[in-house]
This record gives C-alpha cells, structure tokens and sequence, in this order.
C-alpha cells in the first residue's frame, strides 16, 4: 500500500531537521557567555537572518545577541566550499570589520564570539582568501 503522505511527510522532516539546526546555533549562542556560565540574555534579544550566497541561495544563519559587546553565532552548511574564510561584521556605514575566521568542512562550519570591533553590525559576511564576499546575513 502506498503512503499518499510521503511526499508532504519528508517536506515537513526537511523544516524541522532545519529549524532545529538554528534552535541549536541559538542554544550554543545564548547558553556561552565566555566564563563557561550561562548567559542572562533574553530570546527578545536575539536577532536571526540566513547567510545568503550567490544566487539567493540560503547557505546558513547569523544569530546575535542584544547583549554589549554584541555577540554572533554564525553557522553555514550548504553550498560553501571547503576553507578558511574570514568573517566581517559592517557597520551602519557599510565599513567591514574582521571578527573571527570560519572554517568551512565537509560543507559545514561554526562560528561564535563577540563582534568587538562593530558595536552594532547591520550586517555579518564571509570573505575567502581572495576578498570576494561567498555569503551575507542582514541583521538590520
């Protein structure tokens, strides 16, 4: 007997497997306050944007806190070639700062830390070793 939901059935496997994945970039985001304890920030307090890349594909997510300095959790997993990338932060006047270097393997890397250099970044990019921008979260 064939299931009529299979098709719907895997579409909805697809969003939750996605939506947990940036649940838990939030999780790591908010639970790490650089001391080892849990932070106080509040889910209010969060902002979240996806990592787009060439095409308009979305290519993972930038989390940040509200909290000062500013935190960000940046996560990418689709269509980002393996490597080291730097991560850069723009602030409200589109100057890009360096915040932490994402490595990128088997299709997948993690970043977080604090954005010291921008205190309020409108924006959070990675750049590869030859300065061209692979992908952009807007976080304003």
């Amino acid at each position: 007997m064939m299931d009529a939901y299979g098709p719907l059935a895997r579409y909805v496997a697809a969003a939750t497997l996605a939506l947990t994945a940036g649940t838990g970039l939030t999780v790591t985001l908010v639970a790490r306050d650089g001391s080892g304890n849990g932070s106080t920030a509040t889910t209010s307090a969060l902002r979240s944007a996806p990592m787009v890349g060439a095409g308009d594909v979305t290519v993972g997510r930038v989390v940040s806190t509200g909290d000062r300095p500013l935190k960000l959790a940046v996560s990418v997993d689709y269509w980002v070639p393996d490597g080291h990338y730097r991560l850069a932060a723009l602030d409200g006047n589109g100057d890009a700062k360096a915040v932490g270097v994402l490595e990128v393997s088997g299709g997948r890397g993690t970043w977080s830390g604090r954005a010291t250099p921008v205190d309020r970044p409108v924006a959070v990019q990675l750049v590869d070793q030859a300065g061209n921008v692979v992908c952009r979260g807007q976080l304003a």
